[in-house]
């Protein structure tokens, strides 16, 4: 049997290792006068699979980085994704959590 940690044996122990705490999102403003934006999902009721935390994450981020665009010399950037279907997989992640409690 190999020394090496597989893949997907990894990932099952970041998961549980981090469900436990809350979510975050922080918010700096640099030197430059961007706001870098750090979201964190963990899993648990909110995104019980790994993938469900990524996707709530990258959805995060995507709004935020389209509300906080970073600059190019001082000219700030478009947005890259469409937003409003980002907050739309939020919606249905939100819709089909209060699903599974009832």
């Amino acid at each position: 049997m190999s020394d090496r940690m597989t893949l997907s044996r990894l990932v099952e122990i970041l998961a549980a290792r981090s469900s436990t705490g809350p979510s975050s999102v922080s918010l700096t403003l640099n030197a430059k006068g961007d706001t870098q934006v750090g979201v964190e999902v963990k899993v648990g009721e909110e995104a019980p699979t790994v993938g469900e935390a990524a996707v709530v994450a990258a959805s995060v981020y995507d709004i935020l980085r389209a509300r906080y665009p970073r600059t190019d010399n001082g000219a700030p950037q478009p947005p890259q994704d469409d937003i409003a279907e980002k907050r739309a997989q939020i919606r249905r992640l939100s819709a089909q959590k209060r699903k599974g409690e009832k």
